[in-house]
C-alpha cells in the first residue's frame, strides 16, 4: 500500500473533521465522534497541534452526547428458555441450604459464578463476525476519553467477556435476592458470620458494620464508597497471609511500604496461582481495566456518579469480598 504523503494526510484529516461537525447537526454524535477521533489522530501523526486542540474537544464532547442518547434507550438481549431454566435451577440449588453460611460456601465455590477467561479468550479468537473486524474499535472511558483506538482484540476480548460478566452479575443479584427473600442475608446474620472466623480486627469490624448499616437502609452510595476500599485492603492482606508479595521496595529511601491492588499484580504468576485465573480477572475487569469498568478509579478519584451506586454494584463487590473471606481457611497453629 502506497504511503500517503503529509498533504495527503492533513486533507483526509481536514474531511473526517468536516464529516464529524455535518454529522453532529443531524444529532448523529456516535458516528460524530468516530470521525473526530480518526481526525484527531491523522493529526497526531502530521503534529498539528491547533487541530490536535480542537478535535480533542469536538471529540469528548460528541461521545458525551452519545452517551446520553443511549443512556435513554433499553437495550437487552433476551435469554432462551434452556439458559432461563438453568439459571433457575441453579438459583434454587444455591439458597437450598437452611443456614446462611452453607449457602454462602455454595455460592462461592460455584464456578458458575465466575466467568471463564480461558473459554472467553477461545471464544473470541475463533468466532468473530466478518462485521467486526472490518470496523475500526474504539474503546471510550468516563467522560468522553478515547482509552484505546483501533485495537480490535483487546475491544473484541472485553466485549464477549462483558457478555459473560452480565450473566454472573445477574445470577449473583438473583442468590442474594433469594437469600433476602429467605430472611437468611441481612446485617445481623452477615455480622455473625464475619465475627465467627476470628480472624478480624475490631477496626475492619467496625467499618462492615458501617457498611452492612447503610446497605440495609438502601444507602449504596455511602455502602460503596466504604466497602470498595475495604476490599481492596482485605484481598492484599490475605495474599500477603498466604505468602505473596505484598511490599514495594523503594531503594532512594530504603523504605517498603504496602502495594496497591492493581490489573498488573492481578495479572501476576504468582496471584493467578492462589487465587485463580477467573477470580483474577474478575477483580481486574470490574474494579481496575481502565478498558473496562474501573469501578475502584471511579470511587477513589470521585468520577462514581449516584446512579452507579445501586444493588447490583454493592452485590458484585460484596460477593468479591465475601468470596475472600469465606474461601480462606484458617487452622490454629
Amino acid at each position: 500500500m502506497e504511503k500517503l504523503t503529509k498533504k495527503q494526510k492533513i486533507a483526509d484529516a481536514e474531511n473526517l473533521r468536516k464529516q464529524a461537525k455535518e454529522v453532529a447537526e443531524k444529532g448523529d454524535y456516535m458516528s460524530a465522534s468516530f470521525f473526530a477521533v480518526k481526525a484527531l489522530k491523522i493529526f497526531g501523526e502530521v503534529n498539528d497541534s491547533t487541530a490536535i486542540k480542537e478535535l480533542k474537544k469536538l471529540a469528548v464532547a460528541y461521545t458525551r452526547k452519545s452517551e446520553e442518547t443511549m443512556q435513554s434507550r433499553e437495550i437487552s438481549v433476551p435469554l432462551d428458555k434452556e439458559l432461563v431454566t438453568f439459571l433457575e435451577s441453579m438459583v434454587n440449588e444455591l439458597t437450598s441450604s437452611d443456614s446462611l453460611l452453607g449457602n454462602l460456601e455454595k455460592i462461592v465455590n460455584t464456578k458458575e459464578m465466575l466467568p471463564s477467561f480461558s473459554a472467553v479468550k477461545k471464544t473470541s479468537e475463533e468466532i468473530v463476525p466478518i462485521t467486526a473486524q472490518l470496523v475500526t474499535h474504539m474503546s471510550i472511558g468516563d467522560e468522553g476519553h478515547v482509552t484505546s483506538f483501533d485495537d480490535f482484540e483487546t475491544s473484541w476480548f472485553i466485549e464477549n467477556y462483558g457478555m459473560n460478566m452480565n450473566l454472573s452479575i445477574s445470577s449473583i443479584n438473583r442468590v442474594f435476592s433469594e437469600l433476602i427473600k429467605k430472611k437468611q442475608f441481612t446485617q445481623e446474620n452477615l455480622m455473625g458470620l464475619v465475627i465467627s472466623k476470628g480472624i478480624f480486627t475490631g477496626e475492619f469490624l467496625l467499618k462492615l458494620e458501617a457498611v452492612l448499616e447503610r446497605r440495609f437502609a438502601n444507602d449504596y452510595l455511602s455502602a460503596i464508597h466504604i466497602l470498595v476500599p475495604m476490599f481492596d485492603k482485605v484481598f492484599m492482606h490475605f495474599s500477603g497471609l498466604l505468602g505473596l508479595d505484598i511490599y514495594t521496595y523503594n531503594g532512594r529511601q530504603t523504605s517498603t511500604r504496602n502495594k496497591t491492588l492493581s490489573v498488573e499484580i492481578l495479572k501476576s504468576e504468582e496471584f493467578i496461582k492462589v487465587w485463580g485465573e477467573d477470580f483474577c480477572y474478575m477483580l481486574s475487569y470490574f474494579l481496575y481495566d481502565p478498558n473496562a469498568q474501573r469501578f475502584r478509579h471511579k470511587v477513589a478519584h470521585g468520577d462514581i456518579t449516584v446512579s452507579e451506586c445501586n444493588f447490583t454494584t454493592f452485590n458484585i463487590v460484596f460477593f468479591f469480598l465475601l468470596r475472600v473471606i469465606i474461601k480462606v481457611q484458617v487452622n490454629s497453629k
